[in-house]
């Protein structure tokens, strides 16, 4: 358990997008990475991350995020397997800021449209 006098403001991680062998993962296999603060004691939590899902012998890989009691949000993330991500959760003033950043983008890559603001910002690479 975190410091109960200690107020967190600021979480990071860089990770390497997994490969889920699909031959040897059961149906639903899912494998997840993610960053967030707040959750415990209360709630409400502020989390960004990744998932790769196995279905029906498909990987599938998607980003999400959550800002509880909001629902979880979900949307395609064209990473592949091997691509550094970087997630990051931190609050100013009561305000959480959320990021996702696939950085194996390279130069000259479109990014898709910038989130609505209060939602997490992301880059993305097409595949």
């Amino acid at each position: 358990m975190a410091c109960p006098t200690c107020a967190l403001r600021y979480v990071s991680a860089d990770f390497t997008v997994p490969h889920l062998n699909v031959a040897r993962s059961p149906n639903g296999a899912v494998v997840g990475h993610w960053v967030g603060l707040d959750g415990w004691g209360n709630s409400t939590v502020e989390q960004v991350g990744i998932a790769t899902e196995v279905q029906n012998g498909v990987d599938y890989y998607y980003a999400w995020y959550e800002m509880i009691p909001a629902p979880t949000q979900v949307y395609a993330l064209a990473a592949s397997p091997g691509d550094n991500i970087q997630v990051s959760v931190y609050t100013v003033n009561g305000t959480y800021y959320l990021s996702l950043n696939d950085t194996t983008l390279g130069p000259g890559s479109t990014p898709p449209p910038p989130c609505p603001p209060g939602t997490p910002g992301r880059t993305t690479r097409p595949r």
